[in-house]
């Protein structure tokens, strides 16, 4: 099984569907950088 979540579906009420895309949004940029920072060797960070 991998470690990254590649989708997912919800279906959300109108009022909030905006404001949970950008807190998931945000969500995976935050997944991008510590990813990218978990292949940094100690010595370089």
């Amino acid at each position: 099984m991998s470690d990254t979540l590649l989708h997912v579906e919800y279906d959300f009420v109108d009022d909030t569907r905006e404001t949970i895309w950008t807190i998931l949004d945000h969500l995976a940029v935050w997944g991008k950088i510590l990813q990218a920072r978990a292949k940094v060797p100690p010595s370089q960070a």
